[in-house]
């Protein structure tokens, strides 16, 4: 097994979050719309834009409410769209038909959600996308009251030009105030980003992309202290490779690296799910295995050692290696296992190489 790779189902995730909104929201939506057309049209609570556009609204959000119904993520996708525009279409009427009656009636409650429609721009489309639409609904928003107010300022009809103030001000900051919030949480997703990258370039071994020494000895010190509360074996290989000097010497550095990668792939492949292989350095490396006695892991050793016997690279190099085996005794520390771990290791290239020894429980 590789260095960690951190991963995640964000995307699904976010998915279902979405879809578990608009399931929820809708048919609130829905119901809203309803109570209040019946109460504009029937209680005579509103005004001929109530009757009209809640009615609109709600079978807008009913449409949608199929398409979510029917259609998997493209469903999804053109329900969020449908929510959103239907939405933002209803709030630029809404503050026209709002500023038509200003001077009479003030700013309607339904004009407060027009703030809504830029935070719903973030949540359907990417930041610079959101932007773009965001931009586009205020100057929508100005010209459909520029149309509203015009005529009222030609006839000498008076208004408190500061709620019209107000409410541009007030828009204009939810953008700003909005996009700056997106930056924000940009700037962290990349600092995120640039951390986990660093991690990683600190943990990992360039050439084979392997866990390196640093990241294997904090692993086998965590190891060892699981051990302390949940005493189960553990146990250590330490392999090298046999005349590997001989190797860069004849063919050259450049197939001496590939030997390592092909190495590094072939024990990643060859170990079981927990297991953690690294490369210690040079032309050594470790393989690390949890809840495994020392004769489990002298069987994988073996196990190991002929697999790279029988997978010489490119079919023209064959790979051996000196293989030390060793198991965590109460008293270790990782510096102690790994010593032992290489005391077998250099006992087995002592004795010719290509072969497995197992240390003393010292």
């Amino acid at each position: 097994m590789s260095a960690a790779q951190p991963h995640s189902a964000s995307q699904d995730e976010l998915y279902r979050l979405k879809r578990w909104v608009l399931w929820v929201s809708l048919p609130l939506g829905v119901v809203a719309s309803l109570v209040g057309w019946v109460a504009s049209e029937f209680g005579r609570l509103g005004n001929l834009y109530d009757r009209v556009s809640l009615p609109a609204f709600g079978l807008s959000l009913v449409g949608c409410l199929l398409v979510l119904a029917c259609g998997g993520r493209v469903g999804m996708r053109l329900a969020e769209l449908g929510v959103f525009w239907s939405t933002a279409l209803l709030m630029v009427f809404n503050l026209y038909f709002n500023l038509l009656v200003v001077a009479k009636e003030g700013v309607w409650l339904t004009s407060l959600w027009m703030g809504l429609i830029f935070l719903m721009a973030h949540y359907v489309y990417d930041p610079q996308v959101a932007l773009r639409v965001s931009t586009g609904l205020f100057v929508a928003l100005l010209v459909s009251g520029w149309v509203a107010i015009l005529p009222q300022v030609v006839a000498g009809t008076w208004f408190d030009p500061n709620v019209v103030v107000q409410i541009y001000g007030s828009q204009l900051v939810y953008v700003l105030l909005t996009r700056l919030l997106i930056a924000y949480r940009e700037q962290a997703d990349r600092l995120r980003l640039q951390t986990r990258l660093l991690y990683q370039l600190a943990h990992t071994d360039p050439l084979t992309s392997l866990a390196n020494r640093r990241s294997l000895m904090a692993v086998i010190r965590a190891e060892l202290e699981r051990r302390s509360s949940y005493p189960e074996p553990l146990s250590l290989i330490l392999l090298d490779l046999d005349r590997f000097k001989t190797i860069n010497d004849r063919y050259g550095h450049e197939t001496g690296d590939r030997v390592l990668i092909h190495v590094g792939g072939l024990l990643s492949r060859s170990v079981r799910k927990g297991d953690q292989v690294g490369r210690w350095g040079g032309e050594e490396f470790v393989v690390l295995l949890p809840s495994t006695s020392l004769e489990e892991a002298q069987d994988l050793a073996t196990r190991l050692q002929k697999v790279l016997n029988e997978n010489a690279l490119e079919g023209r190099y064959p790979v051996s290696a000196s293989f030390g085996v060793a198991v965590a005794a109460p008293a270790d520390t990782s510096d102690s296992l790994v010593s032992r771990a290489d005391q077998a290791m250099y006992a087995s290239k002592q004795a010719g190489g290509n072969r497995v020894e197992v240390a003393t429980v010292g």
